[in-house]
């Protein structure tokens, strides 16, 4: 078995926040491209297409780039990951590959609309609370989070 550090409570909440930011500023650019409308390029929070099936198609696309996409080039880390200094491994000590990364987003994207937030909630929770800090995700797709500087 090899010695690994658990990132805290801190670091994981930090590298998600950082991502939810970076996630949200690429939504309103691209939100912003498809309306022809770059005034309202960093207004990410109040521009929309007015149509849902576009604004979930870009939140989605969104969520694949940052949370799937930049992790296979990226040593595994999402760029929160990678400020924060944590790496997301699984339970055998091995690298994850894209499709940890994908599987994770799958399991929590549909349970999070599903349930309203709930499961994002209910992740803050674990990560507090459980001794080895996993998540929901974790504990399916048995990978843990690692603190690696």
């Amino acid at each position: 078995m090899k010695n690994f550090t658990l990132a805290k409570y801190y670091h994981r909440l930090g590298a998600f926040f950082l991502d939810l930011f970076l996630i949200s500023c690429l939504y309103g650019i691209l939100e912003s491209l498809i309306n022809l409308n770059i005034k309202t390029i960093f207004n990410r929070f109040f521009v929309t297409t007015g149509n849902s099936w576009i604004d979930f198609t870009v939140i989605t696309v969104s969520l694949l780039l940052f949370l799937v996409v930049v992790p296979q080039f990226n040593k595994g880390m999402t760029i929160g990951q990678r400020v924060i200094g944590i790496k997301m491994i699984n339970d055998r000590y091995d690298e994850t590959d894209w499709k940890v990364f994908l599987y994770r987003l799958l399991i929590i994207y549909p349970l999070t609309i599903l349930f309203l937030g709930i499961p994002l909630i209910i992740n803050i929770y674990l990560i507090g609370y459980r001794k080895d800090r996993k998540t929901i995700q974790d504990l399916i797709m048995k990978t843990s989070v690692i603190w690696i500087r």
